[in-house]
């Protein structure tokens, strides 16, 4: 009988991203789960010695016995982003803070960027590495939950529909080919957001320049302004409004 997993401790899930470089050990990926090289059914443990950090993908191999345990070990110690030099990893920005462009109007600050029917749907923080770090909940059109993403780890949802790519300062997240749940683009400044995103029925989707809710768009009454410590709100019903609150 498999035993129940706890949560990879915050210390440890630390060190295996410092260690890895912030991505996945065989692969680079920024978007990563916490592998237990020594099963955690055989031994319920946390040591950082026997765990290293994997895409979903890598994960999965991994698990079902793929990617042999002298395999894990030799990834563990030669991480795809150390020996490629990305010691801070695949996903940073040349700037000290956050600033993202979303609907013709640009935000300052780590924090949510995106909340529908006060739910955090998208948001980003840089780390004290100089990391980004994602967080994105995404539903479908039925609004059954299909992935929750914290501080880059995978916490829940079948990796298998889902495309995720990842260079140095891009990421982009499909559900299906060419349906983009997520496209950031970190080489500009500020950075550039999109995406079509589900939440209780109602279709999201999000540019730079434009929002829209079921093809009707729905912007603030404003563009081109700056806001900080701030994000957007978005409320389904009776009828989709938007509105900018403080993160304060």
């Amino acid at each position: 009988m498999n035993k129940e997993r706890a949560p990879t401790p915050g210390p440890i899930a630390r060190q295996l991203r410092q260690e890895a470089g912030f991505g996945c050990c065989k692969c680079g990926h920024p978007i990563i789960q916490y592998h237990h090289i020594v099963p955690y059914s055989v031994e319920a443990h946390f040591r950082p010695e026997d765990m290293m950090a994997l895409c979903p993908n890598c994960h999965d191999e991994a698990t079902a016995g793929a990617m042999k345990p002298e395999r894990q070990r030799y990834y563990k110690a030669y991480p795809h982003n150390m020996k490629k030099g990305f010691a801070r990893g695949l996903l940073t920005i040349n700037e000290e803070n956050v600033a993202i462009l979303i609907g013709g109007n640009v935000f300052e600050g780590g924090g949510p960027f995106i909340v529908v029917d006060d739910e955090l749907m998208i948001g980003l923080e840089l780390n004290e590495f100089g990391c980004l770090d994602l967080f994105l909940n995404l539903y479908d059109e039925h609004d059954k939950a299909m992935l929750s993403i914290v501080r880059n780890e995978w916490v829940s949802g079948d990796p298998l529909p889902w495309d995720i790519d990842a260079n140095y300062q891009t990421l982009n997240v499909r559900r299906r080919k060419r349906e983009v749940a997520l496209r950031l683009n970190c080489r500009r400044s500020p950075i550039e957001l999109s995406g079509s995103v589900w939440r209780n029925g109602h279709l999201i989707r999000i540019a730079p320049s434009v929002m829209s809710v079921d093809r009707f768009e729905l912007n603030c009454a404003f563009s081109g302004c700056g806001f900080t410590d701030c994000y957007i709100a978005l409320c389904t019903s009776p009828q989709p409004t938007i509105e900018i609150r403080s993160r304060n």
